[in-house]
């Protein structure tokens, strides 16, 4: 498959655009993430990577940390993932070798360029063995912050959700879930992010104990 098609072809629905009414509400509720709220594929036709090793790609990054805290943040958070399911993840630093490419951005026509507005967005796979290029964006209108304590948006939360997103899941209705579509401050998956990240993938070769993190109550109205 053509990778550039893959791109192009799913960059409307990740952004949101096409349910107008449906998006406008949501840029009235304040902070929210570009994917559509919509149902899990069918697990007899699931949306997911038909392969088990993903390379990601750093394209830019935001100045409020440095480069290398940035990408540290997304290391803990792709592996996060990796701990609770069959896939590991590795950075490259040629674009043309990875299949999540991420950066960030402030154009007003990718939804951002307003603090509060929308944190990111990611696109989906499509297919039961999708073998194309993803793209995750941030907002570069956000304090971005890797410090729980400090004032800012946890990059840490937002991004393991987004890559949640690249790796084939939808928002999730449970509200401990680091899926649920209001920004939490849950860093890793949770309960219900795992069964359905093992529906997809299967559960770890080796499962690699972590800490689990502690969760906070969070303003009502934030969303990711």
């Amino acid at each position: 498959m053509n990778r550039r098609y893959f791109l192009s072809s799913l960059t409307a629905t990740a952004l949101g655009f096409g349910g107008g009414a449906t998006w406008a509400r949501r840029r009235r509720q304040g902070c929210l993430c570009g994917v559509p709220d919509m149902p899990q594929a069918s697990l007899l036709f699931p949306d997911k990577w038909g392969q088990h090793h993903l390379r990601w790609y750093m394209g830019s990054r935001d100045s409020d940390l440095d480069k290398s805290t940035w990408d540290a943040v997304f290391t803990r958070a792709f592996a996060s993932w990796s701990r609770v399911t069959r896939l590991t993840f590795e950075q490259v630093f040629d674009y043309s070798q990875a299949e999540l490419a991420i950066g960030v951005s402030g154009r007003k026509r990718s939804g951002f360029g307003k603090r509060g507005g929308v944190l990111a967005w990611a696109q989906l796979p499509v297919g039961r063995n999708f073998d194309g290029r993803l793209l995750s964006m941030f907002d570069t209108a956000e304090l971005w912050t890797d410090d729980p304590a400090a004032t800012g948006t946890l990059l840490q939360s937002v991004a393991a959700h987004e890559i949640g997103h690249l790796l084939g899941l939808r928002h999730s209705d449970d509200k401990n879930a680091l899926m649920y579509p209001y920004i939490t401050d849950a860093k890793i998956p949770q309960g219900d992010d795992v069964s359905r990240i093992r529906a997809l993938y299967g559960r770890p070769r080796a499962i690699s104990p972590g800490p689990v993190e502690p969760r906070l109550e969070s303003p009502a109205g934030s969303r990711c």
